[in-house]
């Protein structure tokens, strides 16, 4: 009787252990799938951004607060690589940058029209100048102690210095 128990245990543990070994191999399977869907998407993902053998001009951009760059075509014909070098041209920009990093900005191609992140790839081109508008940033809260009107008058006086030492800047280019 001993042994017939011991010989059903033993059958169980058998079963357990297939079942977990088995559940395990079906888990790394479906892992090994997804591992490969993610290495082809970043395969596709890098050959896009490769340089072509025919080099392409680039293009010109202007960021909201009015600097200008040569963006290499290669890195910028899509909407990722365009968004990335944007980033990275905003990190240490103080207002400004967390809206940029949140993507509260809108391109602008030649023609006036904003270019959409869904369409980037297949209306942008090679040469053309592209513009960036920030988005309007909501008000910073009321500081406690100085009354309402005092901070609104002093954040009007802030944009209208901001407005001239940019109207100058760009009257110096």
């Amino acid at each position: 009787m001993a042994r017939q128990e011991a010989e059903i245990q033993a059958a169980r543990e058998a079963a357990d252990t297939k079942a977990a070994h088995e559940k395990a191999l079906s888990e790394a399977k479906v892992a090994a799938e997804e591992l490969e869907k993610v290495k082809k998407a970043a395969e596709e993902e890098a050959a896009k951004l490769k340089p072509s053998d025919d080099p392409k001009p680039p293009i010109k951009f202007k960021d909201a607060v009015g600097r200008k760059f040569s963006f290499p075509w290669h890195l910028c014909k899509t909407w990722k690589g365009m968004e990335e070098l944007i980033k990275q041209a905003f990190l240490h920009v103080d207002v400004i940058g967390p809206h940029v990093h949140e993507g509260h900005y809108d391109l602008v191609g030649p023609d006036g029209e904003i270019i959409l992140p869904q369409v980037w790839e297949t209306v942008v081109q090679p040469d053309w100048a592209i513009t960036m508008h920030m988005w309007p940033m909501p008000e910073p809260p009321p500081k406690p102690g100085v009354p309402v009107k005092s901070q609104r008058l002093i954040a009007g006086i802030s944009k209208l210095f901001e407005r001239r030492s940019v109207s100058q800047d760009s009257s110096r280019s």
